[in-house]
């Protein structure tokens, strides 16, 4: 469908102009010609070459929207369902139900077990929300990287359903959809929607959301790794998943015994513990050094996560 015709809501597509390719780190944003997802998924086939569509799947509204969308314009390829094995088990059951009624072809991966949340918590701590990039690096970063260059190296594209404007520091922090970090890409189709067109989309097509939203959660419950969760979340993983719950407090036990020094300091998930600034940084030093093929998480973290864990909104900043 070309830019000109009928848009995702009717509306007249809005031209982006005098727009470069802005670069940050290693990570390339580049501009679509139009404000609409049929403007972003024209360039993305006749300018950048992809030709092929991996829909990112956490079952919140926001990729589910987007997957949607996708398979109704015949470009869906397939669905990518991340099992962080630090999540709840009944989103995983609730994606996995709606992909098999809506016919779509699903692939649910893990990350490799060298980058599991235990390693990460054993040698770190729990992480803290200045560390929500590091872990996500290791859970989510590394695994759809790995999958989209061994499935599709040439031609895929991975489907966000991340949008500019569900958060002050996504607005500033994502001037375009398209990304790439050289051989990996990204890109976000509705990116200019705001939140009343996605929920309107959800209502107007019937669809269903995972069940720790109508469960009080607030977000999809695919990645549970405490950087961003509020007061409450915690008893409320107990009720929605008591296994969950019980892993957490075995690795809270775990730290204690077999964690480093500085695992030590920070042994409880979603804790109230305080890192300097300097801390902060000697910490990302390390970890980059001994991770360099993470390096791009700096510059897309939440292109990769979505507001449904957290980082879109900066949930869980606050101190309680």
């Amino acid at each position: 469908m070309k830019p000109s015709q009928q848009t995702l809501t009717g509306e007249s597509p809005f031209k982006v102009r005098n727009k470069k390719i802005i670069k940050s780190g290693t990570i390339k944003f580049y501009p679509s010609a139009f404000e609409t997802p049929e403007s972003i998924i024209d360039d993305l086939e006749n300018i950048h070459g992809r030709t092929k569509f991996y829909s990112l799947f956490s079952g919140g509204k926001d990729s589910i929207t987007t997957t949607h969308w996708l398979d109704s314009i015949g470009k869906l390829e397939a669905v990518v369902h991340i099992k962080t094995n630090i999540g709840l088990q009944m989103t995983t059951d609730f994606v996995e139900e709606f992909c098999e009624n809506q016919g779509w072809k699903l692939y649910v991966i893990e990350p490799n077990p060298k980058y599991t949340y235990a390693s990460f918590v054993l040698e770190y701590g729990f992480p803290l929300p200045a560390f929500h990039r590091l872990i996500m690096g290791k859970l989510k970063y590394k695994t759809m990287r790995d999958f989209a260059l061994t499935i599709d190296r040439k031609n895929h594209c991975l489907i966000s359903g991340v949008r500019k404007f569900e958060s002050a520091r996504r607005m500033g922090n994502y001037p375009y959809p398209i990304q790439s970090d050289g051989a990996l890409w990204f890109a976000c189709p509705m990116f200019y929607k705001t939140s009343e067109e996605t929920y309107r989309y959800v209502h107007e097509h019937g669809l269903t959301i995972a069940p720790a939203y109508s469960k009080g959660l607030g977000t999809s419950g695919e990645c549970m790794c405490g950087s961003f969760a509020q007061a409450g979340h915690k008893q409320m993983i107990r009720e929605l998943d008591p296994k969950l719950a019980d892993y957490i407090e075995w690795l809270e036990d775990g730290i204690q015994r077999f964690g480093t020094n500085h695992a030590r300091r920070y042994p409880k998930w979603a804790g109230q513990a305080k890192m300097s600034d300097l801390e902060q940084q000697q910490q990302m030093d390390s970890f980059f050094k001994d991770n360099p093929d993470l390096k791009p998480v700096n510059d897309i973290e939440s292109m990769v996560c979505g507001a449904e864990c957290g980082a879109g909104s900066m949930r869980g900043m606050l101190d309680y």
